[in-house]
């Protein structure tokens, strides 16, 4: 990984803007990802009918939610969907 930045430190200027521009990019679009994908719980109400926001509040675990979002997007791939 070293020899990589190293290389692309002997590049000429526009190379190393656009590998600035892609990476930062693809930061981007892996955080947006993760936004998106919390939506659902965090705005559907739960089976009590309750908001997942207030349940949030107490919960001291920051990415409790971010980990059941990805349990249930991991078993949405792994089961075939229902229509």
């Amino acid at each position: 990984m070293f020899n990589v930045i190293v290389k692309l430190q002997r590049q000429p200027l526009y190379v190393r803007k656009q590998a600035a521009f892609f990476i930062s990019g693809l930061i981007v679009f892996i955080i947006a990802v993760l936004w998106i994908a919390t939506f659902g719980e965090r705005f559907a109400p739960d089976k009590k009918g309750e908001s997942i926001v207030t349940e949030t509040k107490n919960d001291l675990a920051p990415f409790a939610l971010l980990k059941e979002q990805f349990v249930d997007l991991r078993s949405l791939f792994q089961n075939k969907p229902e229509f």
